[in-house]
């Protein structure tokens, strides 16, 4: 996520919602190599998750694909 927050934003200026979108992004991109992994027939990349947790109020974010 940090290489692609530089990309995108080069200059650090980019608010809560910018990032939040960003994260999201990462995340479901991350899940769609693992989903790819898990039909190479790896059984430890069954059971992943990926969630994050806003700071400010505390609830987890789950993030998934549309498939």
């Amino acid at each position: 996520m940090g290489g692609l927050v530089k990309l995108i934003y080069p200059d650090g200026a980019y608010t809560k919602q910018e990032l939040e979108e960003i994260l999201q992004l990462a995340l479901e991109m991350r899940r769609r190599v693992k989903e790819q992994m898990k039909k190479l027939g790896g059984m430890e990349f069954y059971d992943v998750n990926f969630s994050y947790i806003d700071l400010e109020d505390m609830p987890e974010h789950y993030v998934s694909v549309p498939e």
